[in-house]
Protein backbone atom coordinates (compact mmCIF):
# COMPACT_ATOMS: atom_id res chain seq x y z
CA UNK A 1 0.00 0.00 0.00
CA UNK A 2 1.78 3.13 -1.24
CA UNK A 3 -1.24 5.50 -1.33
CA UNK A 4 -0.31 6.67 2.15
CA UNK A 5 3.15 6.59 3.71
CA UNK A 6 4.24 7.02 7.30
CA UNK A 7 6.86 9.73 7.81
CA UNK A 8 8.88 9.72 11.04
CA UNK A 9 10.25 13.03 12.33
CA UNK A 10 12.48 13.76 15.34
CA UNK A 11 11.40 16.94 17.14
CA UNK A 12 14.05 18.65 19.32
CA UNK A 13 13.41 18.71 23.06
CA UNK A 14 12.74 22.50 23.33
CA UNK A 15 9.83 22.17 20.88
CA UNK A 16 8.08 19.02 22.15
CA UNK A 17 5.65 20.86 24.44
CA UNK A 18 4.23 22.64 21.38
CA UNK A 19 3.52 19.49 19.32
CA UNK A 20 -0.04 18.23 19.21
CA UNK A 21 -2.01 15.74 17.16
CA UNK A 22 -3.35 17.45 14.04
CA UNK A 23 -0.62 20.12 13.83
CA UNK A 24 0.04 20.94 10.16
CA UNK A 25 3.35 19.82 8.65
CA UNK A 26 5.04 20.57 5.33
CA UNK A 27 7.42 17.89 4.07
CA UNK A 28 10.05 18.17 1.33
CA UNK A 29 12.13 15.21 0.16
CA UNK A 30 15.70 15.45 -1.13
CA UNK A 31 14.84 13.27 -4.13
CA UNK A 32 11.73 15.28 -5.07
CA UNK A 33 13.12 18.79 -5.52
CA UNK A 34 10.51 21.53 -5.72
CA UNK A 35 7.66 19.42 -4.37
CA UNK A 36 6.09 20.17 -0.99
CA UNK A 37 3.70 17.73 0.64
CA UNK A 38 1.23 18.67 3.36
CA UNK A 39 0.20 16.45 6.23
CA UNK A 40 -0.66 16.60 9.91
CA UNK A 41 0.81 15.05 13.04
CA UNK A 42 -0.96 11.72 13.53
CA UNK A 43 0.94 10.26 16.48
CA UNK A 44 3.79 11.15 18.78
CA UNK A 45 5.79 9.46 21.50
CA UNK A 46 4.99 10.24 25.11
CA UNK A 47 8.67 10.21 26.12
CA UNK A 48 11.92 11.54 24.70
CA UNK A 49 14.59 9.19 23.40
CA UNK A 50 17.60 8.91 25.73
CA UNK A 51 20.86 10.43 24.54
CA UNK A 52 19.96 12.96 21.86
CA UNK A 53 16.54 13.61 23.49
CA UNK A 54 14.26 14.13 20.48
CA UNK A 55 10.61 13.10 20.47
CA UNK A 56 9.44 10.81 17.68
CA UNK A 57 6.52 12.26 15.71
CA UNK A 58 4.67 10.40 12.96
CA UNK A 59 2.70 11.71 9.99
CA UNK A 60 0.54 9.73 7.60
CA UNK A 61 1.25 11.43 4.29
CA UNK A 62 -1.03 11.02 1.26
CA UNK A 63 0.96 9.58 -1.66
CA UNK A 64 -1.57 9.07 -4.47
CA UNK A 65 1.03 9.20 -7.27
CA UNK A 66 3.47 6.95 -5.38
CA UNK A 67 6.26 9.55 -5.67
CA UNK A 68 7.41 9.03 -2.08
CA UNK A 69 9.39 5.82 -1.61
CA UNK A 70 10.41 3.99 1.56
CA UNK A 71 13.76 5.18 2.90
CA UNK A 72 13.68 8.67 1.34
CA UNK A 73 15.19 11.51 3.38
CA UNK A 74 13.82 15.01 3.65
CA UNK A 75 12.81 17.87 5.91
CA UNK A 76 9.60 18.46 7.80
CA UNK A 77 8.42 21.87 8.97
CA UNK A 78 5.91 21.71 11.80
CA UNK A 79 3.60 24.66 12.22
CA UNK A 80 3.53 24.75 15.99
CA UNK A 81 1.19 26.73 18.22
CA UNK A 82 0.70 30.31 17.09
CA UNK A 83 3.55 32.50 18.20
CA UNK A 84 1.77 35.83 17.59
CA UNK A 85 3.27 37.54 20.61
CA UNK A 86 6.55 35.67 20.67
CA UNK A 87 9.82 37.56 20.68
CA UNK A 88 12.64 36.21 18.51
CA UNK A 89 16.29 37.30 18.65
CA UNK A 90 19.30 36.44 16.50
CA UNK A 91 20.97 33.30 17.87
CA UNK A 92 24.27 35.12 18.46
CA UNK A 93 22.61 37.34 21.10
CA UNK A 94 21.95 34.37 23.42
CA UNK A 95 24.63 33.66 26.02
CA UNK A 96 25.01 30.86 28.56
CA UNK A 97 26.90 31.15 31.84
CA UNK A 98 29.02 28.46 33.52
CA UNK A 99 25.97 27.05 35.32
CA UNK A 100 24.01 26.72 32.07
CA UNK A 101 21.73 29.72 32.70
CA UNK A 102 20.64 31.46 29.50
CA UNK A 103 20.72 35.24 29.27
CA UNK A 104 21.08 38.21 26.96
CA UNK A 105 22.87 41.49 27.48
CA UNK A 106 20.80 44.65 27.13
CA UNK A 107 21.81 48.30 27.15
CA UNK A 108 20.00 50.37 29.74
CA UNK A 109 20.98 53.95 30.56
CA UNK A 110 24.32 53.47 28.77
CA UNK A 111 25.28 50.38 30.79
CA UNK A 112 25.22 46.66 30.09
CA UNK A 113 22.68 44.67 32.05
CA UNK A 114 22.35 40.86 32.13
CA UNK A 115 18.75 39.62 31.69
CA UNK A 116 17.83 35.96 32.26
CA UNK A 117 15.69 34.48 29.49
CA UNK A 118 13.92 31.23 28.72
CA UNK A 119 14.20 29.90 25.19
CA UNK A 120 11.63 28.27 22.98
CA UNK A 121 11.63 27.66 19.26
CA UNK A 122 15.06 27.71 17.64
CA UNK A 123 15.75 27.43 13.91
CA UNK A 124 19.50 27.98 14.25
CA UNK A 125 19.30 31.63 13.21
CA UNK A 126 16.53 33.00 15.41
CA UNK A 127 15.63 31.93 18.94
CA UNK A 128 12.35 32.57 20.71
CA UNK A 129 12.93 34.17 24.12
CA UNK A 130 10.78 34.92 27.14
CA UNK A 131 11.87 37.41 29.77
CA UNK A 132 12.07 40.56 27.65
CA UNK A 133 9.39 43.12 26.81
CA UNK A 134 10.52 43.69 23.23
CA UNK A 135 11.60 47.28 23.77
CA UNK A 136 15.12 46.56 25.02
CA UNK A 137 18.32 47.25 23.12
CA UNK A 138 19.94 43.81 22.96
CA UNK A 139 23.69 43.36 22.48
CA UNK A 140 24.13 41.19 19.40
CA UNK A 141 27.89 41.02 19.28
CA UNK A 142 30.74 42.59 21.18
CA UNK A 143 34.42 42.93 20.26
CA UNK A 144 35.46 41.58 23.67
CA UNK A 145 33.98 40.26 26.88
CA UNK A 146 31.35 42.57 28.33
CA UNK A 147 30.72 42.64 32.05
CA UNK A 148 27.47 43.67 33.64
CA UNK A 149 27.60 47.39 34.42
CA UNK A 150 30.13 48.22 31.68
CA UNK A 151 29.55 51.56 29.98
CA UNK A 152 28.58 51.17 26.31
CA UNK A 153 27.17 53.18 23.47
CA UNK A 154 24.35 51.47 21.59
CA UNK A 155 24.39 51.45 17.78
CA UNK A 156 21.57 50.67 15.40
CA UNK A 157 21.34 47.07 14.18
CA UNK A 158 23.64 46.17 11.31
CA UNK A 159 26.15 48.88 12.26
Amino acid sequence: EMDRVRVVVDVPEPDVAEVDRGDPVEVEFDGLVGKTFRAAVTRFATALRPGTRPMRVELDLPNPNHLIRPGMYGRATLRLAEQAEALFLPAESLRVDAEGNKFVLVVQDGRVRKVAVETGLDDGKLIQVKGLTGGEQVVLASPGALEEGAAVEAQAGGA
